[in-house]
């Protein structure tokens, strides 16, 4: 019997390695399904579906719904990540129809998430001007500040978004309260010092 005893011990060990490992696969894959059952009217919104997001948008309450993150829907139509030029330009006109669809179904575009991030900072730090401007046309806050501090003009400085920029600024934004934020961002990002320049010299003059 003393002989099996070592036999009898892996097993067991083995056994109980086993169990745990089929347990840890199976919290992994629910969290898997859980993240990709996303909300319709924001999956119609990162497709650029303006129907479909018109089909899901019953009120102002489905408007506003935040998620997990407290992203609201219109928080996700302001945010992009394209490096595509081009593509990035068609997709911000098809975001700023999605905007004005959101704001007119009662969106209430001066939420934030747990970061305290805006849909004006999301579409700031995107690189969107259309959408920038149309949240602007509907009453988004301009010196709305995130935990950090950060307005969505300092985020759009940091990012080398020019053209966001001037759209914040043609609002009224504080263009001097930005102006320290550069160097540091010209450190950091060297690649964007065209971008920098162009930015440094509005708000100079801002």
């Amino acid at each position: 019997m003393k002989k099996y005893l070592p036999i009898l011990k892996d097993g067991f060990t083995l056994l109980v390695i086993s169990t745990i490992f089929v347990s840890v696969c199976n919290q992994v894959f629910k969290g898997l399904k859980k993240n990709t059952q996303s909300d319709p009217l924001v999956t119609a919104i990162l497709q650029d579906n303006r129907d479909s997001a018109k089909e899901n948008l019953t009120d102002a309450t489905r408007a506003n719904r935040p998620d997990e993150l407290g992203r609201t829907p219109v928080m996700w139509a302001a945010y992009v990540n394209l490096a595509d030029a081009k593509q990035l330009q068609e997709t911000d006109g098809k975001r700023a129809e999605l905007v004005a669809l959101l704001a007119q179904s009662g969106a209430d575009l001066n939420l934030q998430d747990r970061d305290g991030w805006t849909a004006l900072m999301w579409a700031a730090w995107s690189g969107v001007p259309q959408v920038t401007a149309r949240l602007l046309e509907n009453g988004a806050n301009l010196t709305h500040t995130d935990r950090q501090g950060n307005t969505a003009l300092m985020i759009a400085v940091q990012r080398g978004n020019t053209e966001v920029v001037k759209a914040l600024l043609a609002q009224g934004a504080d263009g001097k309260s930005a102006l320290n934020l550069l160097k540091d961002a010209q450190a950091k990002y060297p690649n964007r010092n065209e971008a920098y320049q162009a930015i440094a010299s509005l708000l100079s003059q801002g």
